[in-house]
């Protein structure tokens, strides 16, 4: 059996064990990374920006209240679907996938976008971006390197109203 045969069944493998409500997320997840996906590299920022939430000040945010079990979850599974992919979703895509996937939840949520200057070996000045995604306290996703990146957005979505019923 080739290499990629075995890839694929262990793949499956992997699949087939979760429970059913774990492999409806890792499918809801599958599909919100392939339309960030598109959308990153289709589409200009500022077009698709404006679905992101509301945009703040980097600094202008307080923390959203805690969050729900449900975001963790959620960050479990784009982390596995980004595994499965070889990580070929990047931190934009990520981050994006799962606000839409917290969004949809009526979860609170922040989507942080950093940059930074390194200068490489040739001496010259390089700029690196980085996204991430945090729901209070908790980085969801990206959280691995935002502490090195200096917030220049934040798009909040915050949690829908409470319905009054009289």
């Amino acid at each position: 059996m080739t290499s990629s045969l075995r890839t694929l069944r262990a793949r499956w493998n992997s699949f087939s064990r979760l429970s059913t409500p774990q492999k409806a997320l890792a499918l809801e997840a599958l599909l919100w990374l392939l339309v960030s996906m598109l959308a990153v590299k289709l589409v200009p920022f500022r077009y698709w920006s404006r679905f992101l939430g509301a945009k703040a000040a980097a600094d202008s945010l307080d923390e959203t209240p805690e969050c729900p079990d449900t975001v963790r979850e959620v960050s479990q599974a784009i982390n596995r679907v980004n595994r499965v992919f070889r990580g070929r979703f990047t931190c934009l895509m990520q981050a994006t996938a799962g606000k839409a996937m917290l969004n949809r939840r009526g979860i609170p949520n922040t989507l942080a976008l950093g940059a930074r200057t390194v200068r490489a070996e040739s001496a010259a000045v390089i700029m690196e971006a980085h996204a991430w995604l945090k729901c209070g306290s908790f980085i969801l996703l990206g959280g691995e390197a935002h502490d090195r990146f200096t917030v220049v957005a934040q798009f909040h979505s915050p949690a829908p109203p409470v319905s009054r019923q009289s």
